[in-house]
C-alpha cells in the first residue's frame, strides 16, 4: 500500500495512544531514497512521555500525528509541543475504517503511512492560552447573569412587599373584629351596639 501512495513528507511520526502505552512509528526517507521505519513503545508515565518526545524530536519530523482517543492524547501532545513540533490530532474514526489493522504497532504504522501521503487532516486543538481566555469570558458572562438575576429578585421582592403592605391596609385586621353567629363582637368580647 505504501508504494502506491505519493509521499508528501520526507519524515513523519505517528502515535497510537492508550492510557498506559504509547506506540510511536517514525517513517522517514533517507538520502538514497530508502524508506526507513522505526517503531518504539513507551509507557504512560510523565518520564516516558518526555523520553518519547525527545526521541521523536531527534528525527526532526515535518509532522507528528496521533489519534484523538478520549483524553489520552493530551499529555503526549503537550510533551511534543514543548519541543515545538508540528502536531496534528486526527479523528480515530477516519483511521479505523481499514480492516485487518488490529495491533498498536500496525495502527501506528498505518497512521504514519497515511500522514506521509498527506491523507490525514488534523482537527482543531485550542492553545492553552486560548482556553484560559474562553473560560474567563464564560465565567464573566455567568457572573453577569447571576448579578442580573439577583437584581431582578430584589426588585420583585420590594414590589411584592409594597403590594402586600397596601393590601393589608385595606383589609381590617382579624384581631379587631370577628364574626361569630352573625353577631359582631369587639375586642373585649362585648356585643357591639347596632
Amino acid at each position: 500500500m505504501e508504494s502506491t501512495l505519493t509521499a508528501v513528507y520526507r519524515c513523519v511520526a505517528a502515535l497510537d495512544v492508550h492510557q498506559a502505552k504509547l506506540t510511536v512509528c517514525i517513517l522517514y526517507e533517507t538520502d538514497t531514497g530508502n524508506i526507513v521505519t522505526e517503531i518504539r513503545e513507551f509507557g504512560g508515565f510523565k518520564r516516558d512521555r518526555r523520553e518519547m518526545a525527545a526521541w521523536v524530536a531527534s528525527f526532526h519530523p515535518e509532522l507528528v500525528v496521533m489519534e484523538s482517543t478520549g483524553i489520552y492524547w493530551k499529555s503526549p501532545y503537550a510533551a511534543l509541543a514543548w519541543y515545538g513540533l508540528n502536531l496534528a490530532v486526527v479523528n480515530a474514526r477516519h483511521v479505523k475504517q481499514v480492516p485487518g489493522r488490529k495491533t498498536d504497532i500496525a495502527d501506528a504504522q498505518w497512521l504514519a503511512i497515511l500522514v506521509r501521503s498527506g491523507l490525514l487532516r488534523g482537527g482543531f486543538v485550542p492553545s492553552p492560552r486560548g482556553i484560559v481566555i474562553v473560560r474567563a469570558g464564560i465565567n464573566n458572562a455567568v457572573l453577569r447573569i447571576r448579578m442580573r438575576q439577583e437584581r431582578i429578585i430584589r426588585t420583585r421582592e420590594g414590589k411584592l412587599q409594597n403590594f402586600h403592605s397596601r393590601q393589608t391596609e385595606l383589609v381590617p385586621q382579624s384581631n379587631h373584629i370577628r364574626c361569630d353567629d352573625a353577631q359582631i363582637f369587639c375586642q373585649d368580647g362585648q356585643a357591639a351596639q347596632s
